[in-house]
C-alpha cells in the first residue's frame, strides 16, 4: 500500500511540474515584493555561452555581456548580438562557444562597467586582469595584473567610483584559476582580496584578503560603502568608512 502512493505522489509530482514548471519550484513570495521578474523577456544567446556581467552604456545602449569564448557582446534591439570587444588578441581556437581548456588563452571577461563620465568599458577578466576599452570596442589594454607583487589568479568584479576615480573590485583566488573553481570551493581557499586601483595615480591598494571566494562588487548609491560577496556560508561583507582614511570591515549578512 505504501508503494503505491508514494507512485501516486511521483505521478502526481510529475504531472504538476510538467505543467507548470517554474510555478512549481517557485520560492515563497517575498513580503513587499514587486515581482517584476516573471514579466521579463528571454533573449537567447546563439553561439556564445556563459553570459556573465551586464553593463549598459553611458548612452542607455545594450545590455553588453562577456562571454566563454573571450568576447564582449553588445546587443542591439531589431539587431541582436553583435561583438563589441575581445580581451585577448590570440584568437586562434577561440571559435568554440565552450572551451574551459582555452580560457586562459581567449580570455574570459567576467565584471564590466562603463565609466559614467569617459564612456570608456572596464573588464575583469578572469586571466588577464584589469583591462579597458573605448566607447567604440576593439581590443581591451591590460592595464592591471598583479596587486603589491602577488598576480591575480582569477580577477572577477568591479564597480567605479567616478567621482574619485576610482575602481573597486576582487580576485577570488590568488591559488586557482577560474577553471578551477570547484578546487577552490572544495580546498576551502581563502585567499580572495578585495581591491582599490586610483586611475590618476595608477596605484592599487589592496583593501582586504582572506576572503574565500571574493566575488560580486557594488558600490553604494551615496558612494558610503563598498558591498563585496563571498562563498562561504553564503555572507556578503560590508566595507564602511571614508574612501580617504581608514576602513571597517563587517558582515552584513
Amino acid at each position: 500500500m505504501k508503494k503505491i502512493i508514494l507512485a501516486g505522489l511521483a505521478i502526481l509530482t510529475s504531472i504538476l511540474f510538467a505543467a507548470d514548471p517554474i510555478r512549481f519550484i517557485a520560492p515563497n513570495p517575498i513580503k513587499g515584493s514587486l515581482e517584476t521578474l516573471k514579466e521579463a523577456q528571454i533573449i537567447e544567446l546563439i553561439g556564445a555561452v556563459g553570459p556573465e556581467s551586464l553593463a549598459f552604456d553611458i548612452n542607455g545602449e545594450g545590455p553588453y555581456t562577456g562571454v566563454g569564448d573571450g568576447r564582449v557582446l553588445k546587443w542591439r534591439e531589431g539587431h541582436g548580438w553583435s561583438d563589441f570587444a575581445f580581451t585577448s588578441s590570440n584568437r586562434t581556437g577561440c571559435a568554440r562557444p565552450f572551451a574551459p581548456e582555452m580560457e586562459h588563452v581567449c580570455g574570459r571577461p567576467l565584471g564590466l562597467r562603463f565609466h559614467p563620465k569617459t564612456g570608456d568599458l572596464y573588464i575583469a577578466d578572469a586571466y588577464l586582469g584589469l583591462q579597458v576599452v573605448g566607447s567604440n570596442g576593439g581590443l581591451a589594454t591590460q592595464i592591471l595584473t598583479e596587486a603589491e607583487n602577488e598576480p591575480f589568479k582569477f580577477t572577477n568584479d568591479l564597480d567605479i567610483d567616478e567621482v574619485e576615480d576610482v575602481i573597486y573590485f576582487t580576485d577570488t583566488s590568488t591559488r586557482f584559476q577560474r577553471r578551477q573553481f570547484i578546487a577552490s570551493v572544495l580546498t576551502d581557499d581563502d585567499t580572495g582580496r578585495l581591491m582599490k586601483y586610483d586611475l590618476v595615480s595608477q596605484k592599487v591598494q589592496v583593501l582586504l584578503r582572506g576572503l574565500k571566494f571574493a566575488n560580486g562588487v557594488a558600490l553604494s548609491k551615496d558612494r558610503s560603502f563598498v558591498l563585496s560577496g563571498r562563498d562561504d556560508e553564503w555572507q556578503n561583507l560590508k566595507a564602511l568608512g571614508s574612501w580617504s582614511k581608514s576602513w571597517n570591515f563587517r558582515n552584513i549578512c
